[in-house]
Order: structure tokens, then sequence, then C-alpha cells
């Protein structure tokens, strides 16, 4: 399977690519513990459907190109129910839910450029929020009260009213940013940029005040192939966990809000990415390749009690906590294409989702 990647820099987008491809942004390609778990060498099968869905809780939404273009989809926690929620000839991607679990964002581009969309979770009520997002590699992310999104347009990163009112550019310094994440009392927002350095030999995380005030860079690195990437803050508190490389070595990392105390929370030589927070803070899930191969694995929010949650053949990339933090849901192509599976976060109970011929990526579990 051929996956498209979309590269802004390549010194730093190469290295993500070649470790776990979580950058990979896929459109219109056909066909993209404590225990080891087994899966069947011909699970069956879960049928998609096209009826109109119904809006309980515990839903999962992802993308899929099932249909030719890419989709948005959802699914109940079991994998029934699948239906999709756009219809359009533009490839519609990057689900999220907001944090009430009411409205579900998206990116598209139906109108021929990339727009931000927000929608009801029963694909209702589809509008364009703004027009400004960033062409290649659009990101953005969800204040916890679900009021605001912070987005990246052009070389600055804006914030935006979720009723489309306030949009405003709050970094006003041209570069490179991605990474963006909320502090959990939704005061500051944390990214990864190369506004120091403009060749990308090092980058560092910064957190900069909702209003654009007092920007702090927090890891301040001066030299040499350095990169902090992909903060994260603590739903609970305020440390913030971070993938962190020198001179090839990733691993993830936690420190404090002014950039203190930094901490090896996975220290193995392997390679570590990729990882989310348990909605309660107490733990974090990761990618890593210490076994050989890409796998998942969970660990304590210090570092400790780090487990083996999969054993499958083939890439493992994105994953989603459910709401108690009992379940993930994830993506492996463990079957020659990307499918959507669930798994108990002990490693036990693993269920297929989806089962079809296309790829259904980037899973998000219902809060």
């Amino acid at each position: 399977m051929k996956k498209a990647v979309t590269t802004v820099v390549a010194v730093v987008f190469v290295s993500f690519v070649f470790i776990f491809g979580f950058l990979a942004t896929r459109e219109k390609t056909a066909s993209p513990t404590s225990a080891s778990v087994w899966i069947p060498a011909d699970p069956p099968g879960i049928p998609a459907t096209q009826s109109p869905l119904p809006a309980p809780p515990d839903r999962i939404i992802f993308e899929s190109d099932r249909s030719g273009n890419f989709e948005i989809y959802a699914m109940n926690a079991d994998g029934s129910g699948q239906a999709a929620l756009t219809d359009n000839p533009g490839d519609d991607v990057l689900p999220a839910w907001s944090p009430d679990g009411k409205t579900i964002a998206f990116i598209s581009n139906r109108d021929g450029n990339r727009g931000l969309y927000l929608m009801d979770p029963d694909g209702a009520g589809q509008k364009l929020l703004t027009a400004n997002i960033y062409q290649v590699g659009p990101e953005y992310s969800w204040s916890p009260d679900g009021t605001r999104i912070a987005y990246r347009a052009g070389k600055d990163v804006y914030l935006i009213n979720t009723d489309g009112s306030g949009d405003r550019n709050i970094s006003n310094s041209p570069a490179d940013y991605f990474g963006l994440s909320w502090s959990a009392d939704g005061k500051r927002i944390a990214f990864m940029s190369s506004r120091t350095n403009v060749n990308w030999v090092w980058v560092d995380i910064y957190s900069i005040n909702s209003d654009g005030s007092d920007l702090l860079n927090l890891t301040n690195y001066q030299g040499g192939r350095t990169f902090s990437d992909w903060p994260a803050w603590s739903p609970v508190d305020m440390r913030i966990a971070f993938m962190y490389n020198v001179d090839g070595q990733w691993d993830i990392y936690a420190m404090n809000p002014d950039g203190t105390g930094k901490t090896n929370l996975s220290n193995n030589p392997a390679r570590e990415g990729l990882f989310s927070w348990s909605p309660d803070g107490t733990r974090i899930a990761f990618v890593s390749d210490r076994a050989g191969s890409d796998q998942y694995y969970v660990m304590n929010a210090d570092g400790s009690d780090q487990r083996k949650l999969t054993d499958l053949q083939d890439d493992n990339m994105g994953f989603s906590w459910s709401p108690d933090g009992r379940r993930l849901v994830f993506v492996s192509n463990n079957a020659g294409n990307d499918e959507i599976y669930a798994i108990n976060a002990d490693g036990s109970g693993l269920s297929r989702l989806t089962e079809n011929s296309a790829n259904d990526i980037r899973p998000s579990w219902q809060p």
C-alpha cells in the first residue's frame, strides 16, 4: 500500500515517517502486554451501512476511502452501525470530537480549498468555520471548554470561536508550527516550532497564552540535531508530555509547564512515539518498535509499569482512548490494509471493528 506523505520540512518529516508514518495524510489512495494477542486469519466481517445515524453515546468516528475518496464515518463501539456522516466529491479528513461530544470538527476540500468545518454527531448541520486553514498538513485543536479552536494558517497559529467570531492571529511570528495542545485550564497553548531555527536543525516546544501574550520557549535548544516534538498537555494537571530526539533516538518525556523537570518516561533504546494521555491522566499509551516492529504499549504517567498491548504483523498508526480509559481503539494494517481494532487497556479483548478493502484510519472515541 502506498501512502502519500505531505512533507513540510524534509529533515523533520522524513524522520517521522520513517519511524511511524503518523504524519501521513492519505487522500484518494486505493489501499492504503502482559500477554501477546492473536488475530484470527479470517475474522468475521462487519458490513458497513449507509442508513441514517442516530447519535447515541459511545460512538467512534473515523476516516475511510471505501467510497473512492475520504469521507468521515461513525460506528458503535462494537463496530456495528457503520455509516457515512459526510458524502461529497472532496476529501473530508481529520475528524475530532468536541470535549462535550456534541460536535465534530473536520477538514474538507469540498469547495476547492481546505477549510475547517463543524457538524453534529449524526452528520447534520455541516458548516464552514474558516477557510483560513493551512493547506499543507492542516492542523487544529479544540479548547477544553469547546468554545474555541486553535488552528494553523499559513505560517502562524490562529484562534477562532466555534460560532465563527473572533478569528485572530496569536503567534504573530511567521514560522512552522505543529502539535497544538491546550492546557487543561484552557489558558495556554503549547506547540512545536522552528521559529528560532528556520533550517530545522533543532526544534523547540513553546507555550503561549490564548490571547497571544507571554510566549515561553520551554526547551530552548541552541544547536545540534535535537528535536522536541508533539507536546501534549495532561488532561488533569499542568505536565506536558512530548517526543524528544537526539541524533535519531526518540523517547517520550514529560516536563513542568515552565520547562523544568524534564524526565525520560519511556527510557528505552528503541524508537518511541505517537503517544496519548488516558482521560484521567494516569497513563500514557504509545507506540514503540522495541519488540522489532511498531506495537502499542501503555505505561503509568511516571513511566513505570510499561506493558506491551499488541503483537500485530505490520504498521500501527493512530489510536484513541475510550472515555472511561478501559479500552483503546487503534489502526493496524495487519490484514493488508488499514483497519480499526479495539483492545482493553490491559492487552485483553482484542476485536476487529472494520473489515473492507479500503483504508479506515484516524479513529476517535466520543467523549
